[in-house]
């Protein structure tokens, strides 16, 4: 994993690189625009030439995974852009992307730099299954939309190894804080759907793309869940007014969820960063939540609290 000081204040820990050393080489999650010059530097001491990276591997086309792609599709010659069926074609004409980033991130898009277009013969589509053979290690496809539509996890058979992306959410290793990760158009029951397909494969390590890897999976996978959860189960139990008042419910969140206690331990710029991706986080359960209903989102945690009591 490639770990640089960052090109935005507060954005220490947080976005996760992965160079994967086969024959070809691949790269996971390629980062944004702001942060391309230290993965070049990082691919210069790790004495990798720009014609050995063969994949770019993306979990999804989010601005802090895929931002870069199409500038480093430039840069190596025989990369293929591996990316999801849904989020290809944002890539080859980005223009729509950019613009959505720029309304939901505001002066964070702003800070990461610019997409540029990747070229159409270039993409790979990352289907349920797909194997990418790096010599020296197989990745399997798995598809894991919730956190977004157009969301894939990468997995490592083999060693037991997933690339999960956003799909847990957000690890702070300095204070061992967890944070989901719900931006809006949150599918909340896909991505409960996602976590128990990837747990099912009793992964061994898990490589979080914000940030770092962690061992002991099966008690991630339990701290993760437990925390959607709970952020589901509180936001139902709101009254309409507190509902409908994203600094309320935040504050409630706040007084329940034991990680989010974790912030006090944070410095400021990096605590401001924090609770600024909270409250995009707060603002993708509220708009689910307001487009299905709180009796729908009560009913799907029921329905996945009855099948954890039956394993």
């Amino acid at each position: 994993m490639i770990e640089a000081t960052p090109p935005i204040p507060g954005f220490e820990e947080y976005i996760g690189v992965y160079v994967l050393l086969g024959k070809p080489c691949a790269i996971l999650d390629i980062g944004p625009y702001s942060s391309m010059k230290h993965v070049l530097d990082a691919l210069e001491e790790l004495r990798i030439k720009p014609d050995q990276v063969g994949y770019l591997l993306l979990t999804h086309i989010h601005i802090d995974h895929a931002g870069a792609v199409g500038q480093a599709a430039k840069i190596f010659p025989k990369a293929k852009v591996v990316v999801s069926v849904y989020g290809a074609k944002h890539l080859v004409n980005p223009e729509k992307l950019w613009s959505s980033t720029l309304q939901v991130l505001k002066h964070v898009a702003e800070g990461y730099g610019p997409y540029e277009p990747v070229p159409e013969e270039r993409v790979v589509l990352a289907n349920e299954g797909l194997e990418i053979d790096l010599g020296v290690a197989r990745l399997r496809v798995l598809e894991t939309p919730g956190h977004a539509r157009h969301h894939v996890s990468y997995f490592d058979a083999e060693r037991r190894w997933v690339f999960a992306g956003d799909s847990l959410g957000v690890y702070i290793p300095s204070v061992d804080m967890l944070r989901p990760d719900t931006p809006p158009r949150l599918d909340f029951e896909a991505l409960l759907n996602s976590l128990e397909k990837i747990r099912r494969l009793q992964p061994r390590k898990i490589f979080y793309a914000h940030f770092g890897w962690v061992e002991e999976a099966e008690a991630w996978f339990g701290r993760c869940l437990n925390q959607l959860l709970l952020w589901a189960e509180t936001l139902c139990s709101l009254d309409d007014s507190s509902l409908l008042n994203a600094k309320r419910a935040m504050q409630v969140l706040h007084e329940r969820d034991s990680e989010m206690k974790k912030l006090g331990k944070l410095k400021p710029e990096r605590r401001s960063k924090e609770e600024f991706f909270l409250g995009n986080s707060l603002t993708g359960f509220l708009d689910y939540i307001q487009r299905v209903g709180r009796e729908r989102v009560s009913g799907i945690v029921e329905r996945f609290l009855r099948g954890k009591a039956g394993r």
